[in-house]
């Protein structure tokens, strides 16, 4: 996000250059994967689970931090991440059963 990167330049906080150990080793997982499998896993682990690990942080960050600056950056994003989640929670791979999600395709099928 380039005005995450702008914001912490503006107050010299170096941000991380790669992902921590642990999101390569998920990239790495997913990397491995392909098709159907791929799908799943990729809107089960960074759809739901990381956004929701996400808009936990933000929340808190959102009450907690005392920098004006990161505070409005922190408040303008979180609807960003709810908006995300809440269309990740909505896809078939999600293993939520949501038939309207799909326009109801599958939903009761019948010969025809």
């Amino acid at each position: 996000n380039n005005e995450l990167v702008q914001l912490a330049n503006s107050k010299q906080v170096e941000l991380p250059a790669a992902p921590s150990r642990g999101q390569r080793q998920a990239i790495e997982k997913l990397g491995k994967m392909s098709g159907q499998d791929f799908d799943k896993h990729f809107v089960q682990e960074v759809g739901i689970k990381d956004h929701e690990k996400d808009i936990k942080k933000f929340e808190k960050a959102a009450s907690d931090v005392k920098d004006p600056e990161l505070k409005a950056w922190v408040q303008k994003t979180l609807p960003h991440l709810r908006e995300h989640y809440a269309i990740a929670e909505k896809l078939p791979e999600s293993g939520k059963s949501n038939a309207a999600a799909m326009g109801n395709r599958g939903a009761n099928k019948t010969g025809g």
